[in-house]
């Protein structure tokens, strides 16, 4: 949905180095190596007065509720330390914002939520996707598709160098596919 871009573009417009971290820089299979991974890129930040973004923060930071080993809630525990004492701007990203301990989301000033596109944004990346302009008829079909996201357009664009140009039509079905993957599935239940 955007949210490592909206990272990029705040520290774009604030003059601030942005230093992505994902979860696989931080975890470490030893006991106690995580949380000196964690101190260890907050050192640095600080040292470079770097913006600091955690690429799904969810890997990282889930609940601690159903937890038992003290091991397993001490990264979340550095994190919530390192994080009190930051002072340079810090951005998360994750899918699964419910998953997040409720501790973590105290240490957060915004929560941003990025939503799917609108038609005005859709019809945008469209014609920018497309190299021409939609046509009515195909804009109303781009209207059915309310599940999509710039990184669905990143995927039609990667999609079109290796099988080339494609049509308005062709384009449309591909985003549609896309717009299919995120549609919730029905379930079968039982009421009485």
């Amino acid at each position: 949905t955007g949210k490592t871009a909206f990272a990029h573009f705040i520290a774009e417009r604030t003059g601030f180095e942005l230093k992505l971290i994902r979860a696989s820089d931080l975890l470490d299979k030893y006991v106690g190596e995580s949380e000196q991974n964690v101190a260890r890129i907050f050192q640095q930040a600080r040292q470079n007065n770097c913006m600091l973004l955690i690429d799904e923060i969810d890997s990282l930071l889930a609940s601690r509720d159903g937890l038992s080993q003290n091991w397993e809630r001490q990264p979340v525990n550095e994190f919530l330390t390192q994080i009190e004492c930051f002072q340079q701007p810090f951005f998360a990203t994750t899918n699964f914002f419910k998953h997040l301990d409720k501790a973590v989301l105290r240490r957060f000033d915004y929560k941003v939520e990025l939503d799917y596109l609108t038609l005005e944004q859709n019809t945008s990346l469209f014609n920018k996707v497309a190299q021409s302009k939609i046509t009515k008829q195909q804009k109303q079909l781009l209207t059915n598709l309310t599940h999509l996201t710039p990184g669905d357009y990143a995927i039609i664009k990667r999609k079109q160098r290796i099988i080339g140009k494609q049509t308005n039509l062709e384009l449309l079905q591909a985003l549609a596919q896309e717009n299919r993957l995120k549609q919730p599935r029905a379930t079968i239940g039982f009421t009485n």
